[in-house]
């Protein structure tokens, strides 16, 4: 068995773990969990759930990433590494309530330089009590804690993987590809060609409360009760039923159709390739397709079998969650292999 790496992926409504081994060339997805993530991941609660779930698989001797939520915020500064440093300072200063001997904070530079010039920056903070916490864990199940990462940049992780793909490799350097993860009320696009990786976009919204709309009290759809709340907003023909469906997933598709727009220059500056799908909502009905004909392109699932093997029902579930697909492992996966 080859190296084994742990990660915590802390969603706004979902927690996964996963368990994975390296073998040779390609991972290897052998257990994990999923569980309700606590309305205040700082809380003993929150702890508790993970320690009962890290108790249940083989993590000794494993090296351990988190995932934490998004908290980091793109902007554009100009002038040399030391002025940006300068500027990410002040940025942090302005976004942490917590101040500046209270919390961890990181950034990188996100995609190429643009045309006049400016930097793209990507800031991040976690409270120091939480890092805390997350290391305790780390060493009662003698694990190494390697890295608190964010979805943004771990997706990123992926597109990079994906770059080397020979599908890729061979198309034109002008061509765009995208990964595009939904997830629960987020969603991250990274743009990028066969040599570079242009651009980090994340977008909250609001698809999550299809939930309430198709199952609350003043829903007039019929549906199974004995389905599971999240997996009714999967189900075309209910989707249909209600006017939530558009006015929840409108706002999203339109940011994502402007920001295609903007990065290719509307087609002249890159051709805009196919768009890879991954996450917990990829599979929303009609979402992908309506984003692919708006662009006059085609949506595909990310290929993360190509990259990892996942073992049939390996993952522990809480208070009767539907089984995981294999989107929601890609982020996963890649703030483990992806790099950046």
């Amino acid at each position: 068995m080859g190296k084994r790496s742990v990660v915590i992926d802390i969603g706004k409504f979902n927690t996964k773990i996963c368990v994975f081994s390296l073998n040779g060339q390609k991972y290897s997805l052998q257990n994990g969990a999923i569980f309700d993530t606590p309305n205040d991941t700082m809380s003993d609660e929150f702890f508790q759930r993970c320690d009962i779930f890290l108790a249940k698989l083989n993590v000794a001797g494993s090296d351990l990433y988190v995932i934490l939520g998004e908290n980091e915020e793109n902007y554009t500064v100009t002038g040399n590494n030391k002025e940006i440093e300068k500027s990410v300072k002040e940025r942090y200063s302005a976004l942490s309530k917590d101040g500046a001997n209270d919390c961890y904070y990181s950034w990188q530079t996100v995609g190429e330089p643009e045309a006049t010039g400016q930097t793209r920056i990507m800031i991040a903070y976690a409270k120091k009590d939480y890092v805390d916490k997350m290391i305790k864990l780390a060493e009662k199940y003698k694990m190494k804690l390697m890295k608190v990462d964010l979805a943004s940049t771990a997706i990123d992780g992926m597109a990079r993987l994906m770059q080397k793909s020979p599908s890729i490799q061979s198309a034109p350097p002008n061509t765009m590809f995208t990964l595009l993860d939904i997830g629960a009320s987020s969603a991250n696009l990274i743009f990028f060609t066969n040599n570079a990786v242009h651009r980090i976009v994340h977008f909250p919204h609001t698809i999550f409360k299809l939930d309430e709309a198709l199952t609350g009290s003043s829903s007039t759809v019929v549906y199974d009760k004995n389905l599971n709340r999240e997996a009714v907003k999967m189900i075309p023909e209910l989707v249909t039923q209600v006017p939530q469906y558009e006015l929840y997933t409108k706002p999203l598709l339109t940011n994502l159709i402007k920001e295609y727009i903007t990065t290719t220059d509307g087609g002249r500056k890159f051709a805009l390739g196919p768009i890879f799908v991954s996450g917990g909502l990829s599979k929303l009905p009609f979402f992908s397709q309506k984003l692919a004909n708006d662009l006059r392109t085609q949506c595909f699932d990310f290929p993360i079998r190509d990259f990892v093997d996942i073992a049939e029902n390996c993952i522990y579930r809480s208070n009767k969650k539907i089984y995981p697909t294999d989107d929601v492992f890609v982020t996963s996966l890649g703030t483990v292999a992806g790099g950046v």
